[in-house]
């Protein structure tokens, strides 16, 4: 895998490129915009931007032959209309998938949302730093699986 640095806040983008090696413009050719629309004017940048939902992301994955599970550091059950209950699975589950490359959603240290790519054993920050994932607040693993025959 290879640092790809971002200069603006466009993190999903830039971690997808890395994890699917490719140009950040390539996935936004794709996708047909770059996440950069003002949604939300109310807020400060970089939450006023709209960037991308993970479907737009996952069929980037799918038309390269791959997709993802998402993968939950923690679950959660529960009916319509009552707050869930946090169930818990092994919590070795999303160590035994991290043995594959993908995109860690999360946090950094200082509680700003993040994405990151992963590549088995190193994240790569598109802030363009590298660092173990001891470092990050992972609230899901985006693993990339490679797909078989599509219908």
């Amino acid at each position: 895998m290879k640092m790809i640095k971002m200069d603006t806040p466009q993190c999903l983008l830039y971690s997808s490129a890395m994890v699917l090696d490719c140009e950040p413009s390539d996935l936004v050719t794709e996708i047909g915009h770059d996440g950069m629309e003002v949604c939300w004017p109310e807020l400060e940048k970089p939450f006023c931007f709209r960037s991308f939902h993970p479907q737009e992301i996952m069929d980037c994955f799918v038309r390269r032959g791959y997709g993802f599970l998402v993968i939950d550091r923690k679950s959660f059950l529960g009916p319509d209309g009552v707050a869930p209950k946090e169930v818990v699975l092994d919590p070795n589950r999303i160590h035994a998938y991290m043995k594959n490359p993908g995109i860690l959603v999360g946090c950094t240290k200082n509680g700003l949302p993040h994405a990151v790519a992963w590549d088995g054993k190193i994240i790569y920050d598109p802030n363009g730093y590298n660092y173990s994932r001891e470092h990050f607040d992972i609230t899901e693993f985006w693993c990339q699986v490679k797909l078989g025959a599509m219908p």
